[in-house]
């Protein structure tokens, strides 16, 4: 250690590689090896020889010495296996054989310093949330830098050879400093197994992803993650802590909200399915999330709410928010503006600018080329252009990550009010709360509709119950997802039309045409129905803007619009012909004026003996005239394009989170869900309309607006309703029980795993991130459904739904002929066809009066779309053009639809029809 190195730190290898041999050739002559010398060196207890041990390290000596040894190793690639061999033994004759025991003594004690380092340890009783979202594989490769920097370094060089950490192939994915740190982890585990940290969060995200346990065992064999049993151990410690965290900042006075619903698991089967109803057991899935009270802006109306519910809110007070600050304490009803529907703050002033907004949409979905290209052209002209139209906010959500935790699942049935109670009971013991602690406090709690009508009945039942158990802490929140559903379920019932799509312009009729399957009457599948009804909306979007641009089909619009067309001003126009809510009331008012009017001509004109028919009977009467003067396809295809664009905005509001505007739409749906039969809805909608007007303080309209939807990524557009990230926890908590299992009891099942529900998708995705993992998108692609809403719109079009006739107008040109060129005698077949069929419904359904259309007062409570069950359609039939059998169309030929309305059962009765059954075959013989 005496022998002194030339040269300082910045001396290179060529000035050391001389002193390096010197120092070997000392070290032989005192009878000892390399290896020897430096385990002795390191060992040593003598302060002098520590100092120069110390000096040594300290200006890179070791480092140096390897520095010296590549001239050795170096050889000519073209004789690589000649001159290596030379090479090597050369090295070896000059440094000894104990050049190998030198290396694993030096690596050997590093690593053993990593192991013994508290940071490569995570013991599975200890893991926390915050332990695992922050562990990154920077901060491993951190750790094992500062405690083995030489074997990091020799690992780090083999593996990296040009020194660059990608791979050199630029289409890999491949991170070599990721994997240079897992091996240095695997080296670690591999000595001792508390060396553990990314083993347990690779077992934990395993389990995440719910691999098998066999797949499990074999990982942690050969050194990449910790054992099965290990896993549970840390779910149990995850869940745990978890628990421990949020029962103290509740205790601490933040807001907070419950959620739960019932969650149908199988025993012992794997699968679900009515046959084995019998092993099949109810379960509650139970989660809660803090309320997000933001700061609102300055001058904002509710900065002075901010600050009284933030301190009442403050640390150390009771759980929840106070009770007097969200509901008013003297109700008057009798303050309701009754025709609030029309006062300027209602929806029927709000939505005509967002239906113009919607279809200037669908134009930039389909044409967006055409239309960036004129802005482009017109911003470099410095001309003036239509800008495209934007949504106006009436309260967007501040951004922010949802904060959810699901809790332990419960062996309770929720369907029952009794089964309701005991739930809430549980949710005090789990938070470690009495009832008693919520006395003039309040508490949210969502769900889907049978949820909350549970819980309202359970607090009637309780009314003469103590004060603490009536549970009137409790404020509801509507669950906007169920609420979605039934609005497309509503709108799919009102507009499907006859099931052999015969209705044009129907959901049935165009379902036909699309030739699309697993969709009915019933919407039993609600992603693929709602596509199904966008589809057919932006179709009639489309249809409704090239009537109004006076063009035949969606080329000629493009052209249209690349010639400099200003669509903002068509979609004006469609929005003022079409879509005014009080369109169709006024033509049916017209037809009903005019049906009077005949009456009271008729009344004048006739005598009582001469009248006939449904001339003695008023209300007959005026409901053919009013139907002769309607065209009823039209009517539904203005309520369809009007009823469609209320729901496409109720879905855009709820995903980009602007409560203001869900608020607004609820308006209408409120009355559509009174008219079509969906009482329940009806009710709950028009309590909320009614508590907002009423009984909410500006604190509980603040804190409903900002918490009526939740967003689980922080992303734009990802807001969903309450009761959806219930299912999402329900989906999480299903998708980690195995019935066949042997280690999963029901206790651990229902409380450890049930408890690390949203948990698993925090580890994932900072396990996911750490290891530079792309993100694929989302489970399944957007369907492309361009070519069938041009496929409706030529439908629509062609079909001629769009221009209003009358009914008796109709009828005299299909009965005079003047529909299509084909001849009478393909005609004739057609409308033989159209007879047999009338006349076989008939004797299905038993008699004419169940095959009448609804009545006025009839249509106006089902929302205005009528059953159509009497309409027909006109095709110019050609051969292979239409299967009567099968209701085949073609692709090519459109179909023309016979728009009478009612005209078989309003104007023939059976013995009538069978009169024209012989009329048409005596046309066949040439007889008249």
């Amino acid at each position: 250690m005496d022998t002194q190195l030339p040269g300082d730190s910045t001396s290179t290898a060529e000035d050391w590689e001389p002193a390096v041999w010197n120092i070997l050739a000392s070290i032989r002559d005192h009878g000892m090896d390399i290896a020897t010398f430096f385990e002795r060196v390191m060992k040593s207890s003598t302060p002098r020889l520590k100092q120069k041990a110390g000096v040594f390290f300290a200006k890179d000596g070791f480092q140096r010495v390897f520095e010296a040894m590549p001239p050795h190793m170096e050889f000519d690639p073209k004789k690589r296996s000649l001159n290596a061999s030379r090479s090597v033994i050369e090295l070896k004759q000059r440094m000894g054989l104990s050049l190998g025991k030198l290396v694993h003594v030096v690596l050997e004690s590093e690593l053993r310093a990593y192991c013994s380092n508290a940071e490569s340890r995570m013991g599975v009783g200890n893991i926390t949330p915050e332990v695992a979202k922050t562990v990154t594989f920077e901060k491993l490769k951190q750790n094992f830098e500062e405690c083995c920097p030489r074997l990091s370094g020799i690992v780090q060089a083999v593996c990296q050879g040009n020194g660059s950490g990608r791979d050199e192939k630029d289409d890999s994915d491949r991170n070599r400093e990721v994997i240079c740190t897992v091996v240095l982890c695997m080296m670690g585990f591999a000595r001792s197994r508390r060396s553990n940290r990314l083993q347990t969060l690779v077992g934990y995200y395993l389990q995440a992803n719910t691999v098998s346990r066999q797949a499990i065992g074999f990982l942690n064999h050969i050194g990449l993650s910790v054992s099965y049993s290990s896993i549970c151990e840390s779910m149990k410690s995850m869940g745990s802590a978890n628990l421990k965290l949020i029962r103290k900042r509740i205790w601490e006075g933040e807001p907070f909200g419950w959620m739960w619903d019932n969650m149908t698991i199988a025993q012992n089967k794997t699968e679900q399915s009515i046959a084995n109803r019998k092993g099949l057991t109810q379960y509650t899935a139970c989660a809660l999330w803090f309320l997000h009270i933001p700061k609102p802006e300055a001058g904002s109306e509710y900065e002075e709410v901010y600050a009284e519910l933030m301190s009442k809110s403050a640390q150390g007070s009771p759980p929840g928010m106070d009770m007097k600050l969200l509901k008013k304490t003297v109700i008057n009803y009798e303050g309701i503006d009754r025709l609030w529907l029309l006062s300027m703050q209602s929806y029927a002033e709000y939505m005509p600018y967002r239906m113009v907004v919607h279809l200037s949409d669908v134009l930039w979905k389909f044409f967006g080329d055409v239309l960036k290209a004129k802005v482009s052209q017109a911003k470099k002209d410095k001309r003036a252009y239509s800008a495209r139209p934007e949504f106006e906010k009436i309260y967007q959500i501040p951004l922010m990550k949802s904060e959810v935790h699901a809790l332990s699942s419960l062996e309770l049935d929720e369907t029952s009010i009794e089964g309701t109670a005991q739930i809430l009971d549980a949710l005090h013991r789990e938070t470690e709360m009495t009832v008693e602690s919520f006395l003039g406090r309040a508490v949210v709690h969502a769900g889907d509709l049978g949820t909350l009508m549970k819980v309202e009945t359970l607090k009637q039942l309780r009314m003469r119950e103590f004060v603490h158990n009536r549970h009137n802490h409790l404020v509801r929140h509507e669950g906007l997802f169920h609420m979605e559903m039934a609005a497309e379920d509503m709108l799919f019932r009102a507009h499907w039309g006859r099931e052999d799509g015969m209705d044009p312009g129907s959901l049935c009729h165009l379902k036909h045409v699309l030739g699309l399957k697993g969709i009915n009457g019933e919407m039993p599948e609600y992603n693929a129905c709602r596509r199904f009804t966008r589809t057919c909306g932006e179709g009639f979007i489309l249809a409704a803007i090239c009537t109004e641009a006076r063009v035949e089909n969606i080329g000629e619009l493009r052209a249209k619009l690349g010639e400099g067309l200003d669509y903002v001003n068509v979609c004006q126009a469609v929005v003022r012909r079409l879509c005014t809510p009080r369109t169709v009331s006024i033509l049916r008012e017209r037809a009903e004026n005019i049906a009077r009017e005949s009456w009271a001509e008729m009344m004048k004109t006739k005598k009582k003996t001469e009248r006939v028919g449904d001339e003695l009977n008023k209300k007959a009467f005026l409901k053919r005239v009013a139907l002769e003067n309607r065209d009823v396809v039209y009517e539904n295809f203005v309520l369809y394009l009007q009823h469609y664009l209320v729901v496409r905005d109720f879905h855009y509001n709820i995903s980009v989170g602007d409560s203001g505007a869900v608020l607004k739409d609820i308006e209408p749906l409120a009355v559509w869900f009174a008219g079509s039969g969906k009482g329940h809805y009806a009710k709950a909608t028009t309590n909320l309309l009614l508590d907002n007007a009423v009984v909410w303080t500006p604190h509980m309209r603040y804190e409903w607006l900002n918490n009526i939807l939740l967003n689980l990524s922080g992303r734009p557009g990802k807001y969903m309703g309450i009761d959806k990230v219930n299912e999402i926890v329900v989906r999480k908590v299903k998708d980690q029980h195995n019935p066949r299992s042997a280690w999963q009891s029901k206790d651990f099942f229902l409380n450890s795993v049930s408890q690390n529900a949203f948990m698993f998708n925090e580890v994932k995705k900072a396990m996911n991130n750490g290891a530079h993992v792309p993100h694929y998108g989302t489970k399944h692609g957007v369907v492309e459904d361009k070519n069938d809403i041009e496929l409706v719109v030529d439908i629509l079009l062609q079909g001629e739904i769009l221009e209003y006739k009358k009914v008796d107008k109709i009828i005299e040109e299909r009965l005079g002929g003047l529909i299509g060129d084909d001849s009478d005698e393909e005609i004739d077949d057609y409308l033989r066809e159209e007879i047999e069929a009338e006349l076989e419904y008939r004797a299905q359904e038993g008699s004419g009066d169940g095959n009448q259309d609804l009545t006025m007062e009839d249509e106006q409570a089902t929302g205005g779309a009528l059953d159509q069950r009497e309409q027909r359609d006109d095709v110019d039939v050609e051969d292979d053009d239409l299967d009567y059998g099968d209701i085949l169309y073609s692709q090519t030929d459109r179909r023309e639809p016979w728009r009478d309305g009612d005209h078989f059962e309003l104007e023939m009765e059976d013995h009538e029809l069978e009169d024209l059954m012989d009329y048409v075959d005596s046309e066949d013989e040439g007889t008249q």
